[in-house]
């Protein structure tokens, strides 16, 4: 239920309902609006991709192990990547918020992917 409430806002973000504001604030307050529910909804999806997780581990086994393993390298993986491609965005001079999505996306991508892989 609470997903189904943040995607819903989520969607609203994408029109202007910031109607009387100038056009610079109105798209500076949406497009942060729509970081914040970004955020928001990769952190419902994660907590979902946790609990499996925890499942898979908990059940010991081959396939635990294999989880457990495959959950810390892509962890790395994941940081290292994000991490030299901001500092990079950062030198030549891209904002926060175009940082911010990118991280966001991209983080979103891993987890959605694992999501997948785990329902299956």
């Amino acid at each position: 239920m609470f997903f189904n409430i943040i995607m819903s806002i989520y969607i609203q973000t994408r029109c202007d309902f910031a109607g009387g504001l100038p056009e610079y604030q109105s798209n500076m307050f949406n497009s942060t609006l729509s970081l914040y529910l970004d955020m928001a909804r990769l952190a419902v999806e994660a907590q979902h991709v946790i609990g499996m997780r925890l499942m898979l581990i908990s059940s010991g086994g081959a396939a635990g192990k294999r989880e457990a393993q495959r959950m810390v390298s892509e962890k790395l993986e994941i940081a290292g990547t994000i991490a030299f491609e901001n500092a990079v965005a950062l030198a030549s001079g891209r904002s926060f918020e175009s940082i911010g999505k990118h991280t966001v996306d991209e983080y979103s991508r891993v987890v959605t992917n694992n999501r997948r892989r785990l329902s299956r």
